[in-house]
C-alpha cells in the first residue's frame, strides 16, 4: 500500500546490530505507525528499492523510523 514517508540518506556510514550481524543501513524512512511492519519487508521509492533491516517504533507510538538498507540493483 501507499504511505507518506520522509526518506534521508544516512551520513556516512551508519551499522546497525542485529541478532549479532553488522547490517550496513544507508537511509532512514519516518512513517506514521502502522502495525505489521517487519525486516523482510521493502520500501519502493521513486524506483528506488529499500530493504528494512529493522523498525524502530517512537516512544509515543505514532511513528516508525525504518533502518534501511538501499538494495537497488541487487538480484
Amino acid at each position: 500500500s501507499t504511505v507518506w514517508a520522509s526518506v534521508e540518506a544516512v551520513s556516512g556510514r551508519e551499522f546497525f546490530a542485529s541478532q549479532q550481524v553488522q547490517s550496513e543501513v544507508t537511509h532512514k524512512v519516518t512513517i506514521r505507525f502502522r502495525p505489521g511492519v517487519a525486516a523482510d519487508m521493502r520500501i519502493v521509492h521513486g524506483g528506488r528499492v529499500f530493504g528494512i533491516v529493522a523498525p524502530l517504533p517512537d516512544n509515543r507510538g505514532t511513528r516508525l523510523v525504518l533502518m534501511c538498507r538501499e538494495v537497488s540493483g541487487e538480484q
